[in-house]
């Protein structure tokens, strides 16, 4: 049985609450922001690979458990992505998990979990500037 690793991409986000531009506000009451701590989107992010252009690349990598979520760490909400993965990534390998990444953040996975953080708790998060690439152990 192949060992496997997580590899994650993780981002600080800001925590909004209102409909549009004129009601949104931005929340800052740990409280508040504590509701979004923990919650998931509901589909694995790698039922939706290989259907693109280029992404054969990462099909030696054994991937699963592709998870979208928010966790709380020392007062900060981040925004994640984690796979489960049987290597490291190489350059190709992980140019390739960004573009899908991105593509699911801005029109795929990404808007569905908002509107599901919004409908379910009143929040919302604005997409990370930034998002850190690093691997855990299992």
């Amino acid at each position: 049985m192949t060992k496997h690793i997580t590899l994650v991409y993780r981002g600080p986000v800001n925590v909004y609450c209102g409909e549009d531009y004129i009601d949104k506000y931005r929340v800052t009451d740990i409280a508040e922001i504590q509701k979004l701590n923990g919650v998931k989107h509901e589909s694995d992010l790698t039922d939706f690979l290989f259907c693109g252009p280029g992404e054969e690349c990462l099909e030696e990598l054994d991937m699963k458990d592709g998870e979208m979520g928010l966790e709380l760490i020392e007062n900060t909400l981040y925004f994640y992505i984690k796979y489960s993965v049987n290597k490291q990534l190489n350059e190709e390998q992980l140019e390739t998990l960004w573009e899908f990444n991105m593509g699911q953040m801005s029109d795929g996975a990404g808007p569905i979990f908002s509107g599901h953080c919004f409908d379910e708790y009143g929040l919302t998060y604005e997409e990370p500037d930034k998002l850190r690439i690093f691997y855990q152990e299992k």
